[in-house]
This record gives C-alpha cells, structure tokens and sequence, in this order.
C-alpha cells in the first residue's frame, strides 16, 4: 500500500471471519459498475482433469493468498485507492472484490502452467 490522492476511493470495510478475526475489506461496488468485464472463461474441472491424461509426474502451486502475487499496471493503481482515518492508499497488487480479478488470477495461472510444460 501506498499513500495517494484518488477520486477513485472506496471504503474500508471490516467483516468478521468464521474464527472471529477480522478481514479487511474495501467496497469497490462503484468501480466495478462501471469497470469493462473481462471475458476470459474459467475452466471447468472436469476438462483439467481430461487434460492429464496419461500424465506419471505432477506438481502443485500453492495458490494461498495467489492474488497479491498479481502485480497492479501503475496506471490502474489508483483505482484500488481506499480511505481510512490517516489518509488514502492504493494496493501494489490485485484485490480481493474487484470485478475482473478471477479471470486475470486465472490467466496468469493458466500463463504459469503453460511455461512449465
């Protein structure tokens, strides 16, 4: 996160998780009304798992906290802008609640795996 000024800022939301901590949360409903939709295709499971075929070797990714790992085009960053009592930021990286970030967390998945073979 860095400090920034952004029309684009949207509120902090905190949500309670199932073991009572709490999850950080910005509202980014504005945003994706208006935001261009991606069209990328997720893929169903059952044609990954059509695709191994007679595969003998196989690997993992572990995709915990995966969307952070996808870093923001600068030009987009100040559309994540969020407010809080000691100013405004924007994330570095993609967010949770954004519009489009399946499909591009699934396309640099899909990227990854295709380096690898």
């Amino acid at each position: 996160m860095e400090p920034i000024y952004s029309a684009w800022a949207g509120l902090i939301v905190i949500v309670p998780k199932k073991n009572g901590k709490a999850r950080f949360c910005v509202d980014y409903r504005r945003l994706n009304n208006i935001i261009k939709k991606d069209a990328y295709r997720l893929p169903r499971m059952e044609h990954r798992l059509e695709s191994l075929g007679d595969a003998k070797v196989f690997t993992s990714l572990d995709c915990t906290a995966g969307y952070w790992k996808v870093h923001l085009r600068p030009a987009d960053r100040e559309k994540t802008a969020f407010t809080t009592h000691a100013g405004v930021y924007h994330g570095l990286s993609m967010a949770l609640g954004l519009t489009n970030a399946p499909a591009t967390f699934q396309r640099a998945l899909d990227n990854t795996s295709r380096t690898l073979t």
